[in-house]
């Protein structure tokens, strides 16, 4: 798995997480290579060279979900894959129909 992606992943993991991310198993194994490659585990120290892609990928979705904050309280994974082409390539990797998940705005801030 190439750092972008697993950054990608990862991002997705953190800010929607959901449905797809319980009951994909091919998509929990990827997030356990993702978090595996990045040191992101119990108490250990993340991998430096890699947490400024996986910020970058948290604070762009962030920014599309604020996009949509202003109109509505859900946004479906259809609407967020049309600001963040690159969910696409998770929809397609894991098999999942992005048309049939819709997520609650969360409020996050990126430290």
């Amino acid at each position: 798995m190439k750092p972008e992606f697993a950054a990608q992943l990862l991002a997705f993991t953190y800010v929607i997480g959901g449905e797809a991310t319980v009951l994909s198993e091919s998509m929990n194994a990827g997030i356990a290579i993702a978090s595996q490659k990045f040191n992101i585990k119990g108490g250990e120290v993340p991998k430096a060279e890699y947490m400024f892609l996986l910020k970058s990928k948290i604070l762009q979705m962030e920014i599309a979900i604020a996009g949509f904050k202003c109109n509505k309280e859900q946004v479906t994974m259809k609407e967020l894959t049309k600001v963040l082409p690159w969910l696409q390539g998770i929809w397609d990797r894991y098999n999942i129909h992005p048309d049939k998940q819709t997520t609650t705005v969360k409020n996050h801030t990126t430290k």
